[in-house]
């Protein structure tokens, strides 16, 4: 679902125009922040076109990458959280961190919030090769 889509169905599903107004800034903070989290991520793997975090379906291409994943399994998202979850913990192990904090991140909220920014921008080095689409792992 594309972030004006969600826009319209916010600005849709109001009364007052404050509400619709409130609902649409915190897509685009949401938005805003996913992209940040996932370019420096992204960075930190050395998984390449970090500027993809902040393009819809594009990110969720980005988000197997970081995860050691093809690009493909963004397809897989339809099977809802198991491949998120398998990709979350990808993550977490190619930044250097445990693997829970995979399954931290897809079930504890407002928790999450603060392991994404500490694998984004902590400082522990990457444990993975950097992934290279195209080329088949050794």
């Amino acid at each position: 679902m594309s972030s004006l889509s969600l826009i319209v169905a916010a600005s849709a599903s109001t009364e007052s125009p404050i509400g619709a107004g409130v609902i649409v800034a915190i897509i685009v903070i949401a938005w805003i922040f996913s992209g940040i989290v996932l370019m420096n991520i992204a960075k930190k793997t050395g998984t390449p076109n970090g500027w993809m975090g902040f393009v819809p379906i594009l990110d969720m291409v980005l988000f197997c990458q970081c995860g050691g994943k093809p690009g493909w399994w963004f397809l897989l998202f339809f099977i809802p959280i198991v491949f998120p979850l398998l990709i979350w913990m990808g993550i977490a192990e190619r930044c250097g961190r445990p693997a829970w904090w995979g399954v931290v991140i897809m079930f504890v909220p407002l928790v999450n919030f603060i392991l994404m920014l500490m694998l984004a921008f902590g400082a522990r080095p990457m444990t993975a090769p950097p992934v290279v689409p195209g080329v088949p792992r050794a």
